[in-house]
């Protein structure tokens, strides 16, 4: 229960944000549970950013670092849930012709390589982590890799496409800009600087 209430905060903190700054009128359009989706991705995937660095402190407090890389492996499936339901939802409301997101792709405001690499990206990796238990470091490394970068364009696509002003001073964004800090910093150090001692067994 422990473990969950930690890596639970960080979402519940983001529907908290989000409440804040999405107008009414966008959670009768289905707008604003679209952003919801994306920005519990976005924050997910932080969270696992942070757990896959296996600090002695977070292996602590997780109770041991095979506990924490359970954890870690399933808030990323979790998470690349919210992303397909992004997705899902996106198309959807690009069949109501009174939608803020229908009217961004008819403008060409809303710039979709970004999510579509970042989508099948995550994908790719939930199958994996789904199906394999047991892998070498140098294989964990490079999933890693591919999981950073599909963080990074992912939050490309937030800041080029979201509705909710990613560049304004608003709860939502402030919140999201800190994840990505954490987020980001945590890939460049698991990916890179950390070394191979403590890499454990993926369950």
């Amino acid at each position: 229960m422990k473990r969950i209430s930690i890596v639970a905060a960080p979402l519940v903190v983001t529907i908290i944000v989000w409440a804040l700054s999405v107008p009414s009128m966008s959670l009768h359009s289905g707008d604003g549970l679209m952003q919801l989706l994306g920005a519990l991705a976005l924050a997910g995937f932080a969270t696992g950013m942070l757990l896959s660095t296996r600090a002695r402190a977070l292996g602590r407090l997780f109770g041991g670092l095979d506990k924490l890389l359970v954890v870690h492996k399933w808030l990323g499936v979790t998470s690349v849930g919210f992303v397909v339901a992004h997705l899902a939802t996106r198309l959807i409301l690009l069949g109501r012709p009174g939608s803020a997101m229908n009217h961004a792709m008819m403008s060409q405001t809303v710039h979709l390589p970004f999510s579509e690499a970042a989508a099948v990206l995550f994908v790719f990796l939930l199958i994996f982590a789904l199906w394999v238990r047991r892998v070498k470091y140098k294989t964990w490394q490079l999933v890693h890799k591919a999981m950073a970068l599909a963080y990074v364009l992912a939050l490309a696509h937030y800041y080029v496409a979201s509705m909710l002003e990613p560049l304004g001073l608003t709860p939502f964004s402030i919140w999201i800009d800190i994840t990505a800090i954490v987020g980001v910093a945590s890939a460049v150090y698991s990916v890179f600087l950390h070394n191979r001692k403590n890499f454990g067994k993926i369950q």
